[in-house]
């Protein structure tokens, strides 16, 4: 959301906000409510999801045992082999698994993830876990009953990064236009705002956990994103998408799922790519570099190009956002988009991109 949305609240949201702020924050009253920190897996909705293809979505798992190889593949059953979990378990939801296996499932990998170049300290992460109690639900498969803070930050992000159908690029006859079939960007401008403003409140309404269904719906919406991040990955190393400048490594993508027309979620692509394809990868692979993902966005007819830099070469400086700063100072004449919070974002008009890349190039 940019700053000036974020300030265009009329009176009448503003009052809304004030009683949205007065809900209870600890779910329904009389459920019991504990919060614990503890060492709990680095992997993505594992609880409420089924374990393999938790693994298949986690950076650090899916990077290390290069799940993106069919030895990879190969790798994960063997490893599941030898910890004695078997297919019937880790294909069903956690809280279908048998009882002995949810019970030593964290043993298991320590004792066995050695082997297949898994570590302890990066298995695991000291996180915040939330016991909400039965909340109501009278579906427990997807285990609601407790909620990391891992997995209710995955849960946001998909909320607020949800695109609505209006404004999907495969739904064009959806699309506002003006005399000549063009695409009307001050409504497109305007449908976005309210969009913004509708996934915050239903993503503040469902992280409070007070609703069952609103978190069972978050939690599709956080395992569709996954998904959707976890294949355009793929298709991005299959195809030799990735290439090199100087400073760092870059890949454009002209037609995305309408997933990545949301900054959020090109955001959630970078990491994830950055971290598979080289932070997690075995060693002797491919040093870290800094690298940019440039999406199209077929709606607005621009690309976004938003980047991202490995912790170990992070400092204070926005690296990206001194390249684009630099590139708007040269060339005043660019049709661009940069009020986003994040500043290594920057979305550039597709009529003038090819000029803003030559001077990026020259900059970087």
């Amino acid at each position: 959301v940019s700053r000036d949305s974020a300030s265009a609240l009329s009176d009448e949201e503003s009052s809304v906000a004030k009683s949205r702020r007065r809900l209870p924050r600890s779910g329904l009253p009389g459920a019991r409510r504990q919060l614990r920190f503890e060492a709990d897996f680095r992997l993505l909705l594992y609880k409420h999801w089924t374990l393999e293809e938790s693994m298949n979505h986690s950076a650090y798992f899916y990077g290390t045992l290069e799940l993106h190889r069919d030895k990879g593949i190969r790798a994960l059953k063997n490893f599941f082999a030898t910890a004695g979990i078997s297919p019937s378990a880790y294909k069903q939801l956690y809280s279908c698994m048998p009882w002995p296996v949810r019970k030593t499932i964290q043993d298991k990998f320590k004792e066995h993830g050695k082997g297949y170049g898994l570590s302890k300290d990066k298995m695991f992460l000291q996180q915040f876990v939330r016991d909400l109690g039965p909340l109501g639900d009278t579906k427990h498969a997807l285990w609601l009953q407790e909620m990391s803070c891992s997995d209710a930050a995955h849960i946001l992000l998909a909320l607020l990064s949800f695109v609505p159908a209006n404004l999907s690029g495969s739904r064009a006859e959806l699309i506002p236009q003006i005399q000549g079939g063009r695409r009307d960007i001050s409504a497109i401008n305007e449908m976005e705002q309210q969009a913004m403003k509708d996934n915050f409140w239903r993503a503040f309404d469902t992280i409070l956990c007070k609703d069952p269904a609103s978190l069972r719906d978050g939690i599709a919406e956080a395992v569709e994103i996954a998904r959707a991040v976890q294949s355009l990955g793929r298709f991005i190393k299959d195809t030799k998408a990735m290439h090199d400048s100087r400073l760092f490594r870059w890949c454009k993508v002209e037609q995305p799922p309408h997933i990545f027309r949301h900054h959020l979620a090109v955001r959630r692509l970078a990491v994830w790519l950055l971290h598979v394809l080289y932070v997690y990868r075995p060693k002797g692979e491919d040093a870290e570099r800094p690298l940019l993902v440039i999406v199209r966005d077929q709606v607005r007819e621009t690309y976004l190009c938003l980047g991202a830099t490995p912790d170990g070469l992070a400092d204070d400086r926005d690296e990206f956002g001194h390249h684009f700063r630099r590139v708007l100072r040269a060339d005043k004449t660019l049709k661009y988009r940069y009020d986003f919070f994040d500043k290594s974002c920057i979305e550039v008009a597709v009529d003038d991109f090819d000029r803003f890349w030559d001077l990026l190039d020259d900059s970087a």
